[in-house]
């Protein structure tokens, strides 16, 4: 992981390798990328235009590991999990370790 914070995937019927307590059988993620933006535009007189939401897929990056096939094998079939949930872990800190951000999807699709 990346040193500040570490990274975990959830997915029904996939195993990890994770042995952190509160994360044993995650998948361990090495980066991840998710996003939107709203384009906009000025125009004199006008007013400022707001454009439609565009939301970025989520994207992460992973060592090959327990869960590689599994996950290989559903992006090949296209079949969709029916959730997923990815974890952002700190280890220190004032309060002690922390899971601080999770994200939860639906409809999952590899």
């Amino acid at each position: 992981m990346n040193g500040k914070w570490d990274a975990y995937l959830t997915v029904e019927g996939v195993t990890g390798e994770s042995q952190r307590a509160g994360h044993e059988g995650e998948i361990e993620l090495i980066s991840f990328s998710f996003g939107a933006s709203n384009p906009s535009s000025i125009g004199i007189g006008s007013g400022g235009g707001i454009g439609a939401v565009n939301i970025h897929s989520f994207t992460f990056s992973k060592y090959t590991d327990a869960a590689s096939a599994d996950l290989f094998k559903h992006c090949c079939s296209g079949k969709h999990f029916p959730t997923a949930k990815v974890t952002l872990y700190k280890a220190g800190g004032t309060g002690g370790p922390l899971d601080y951000l999770i994200f939860e999807f639906e409809e999952v699709y590899v």
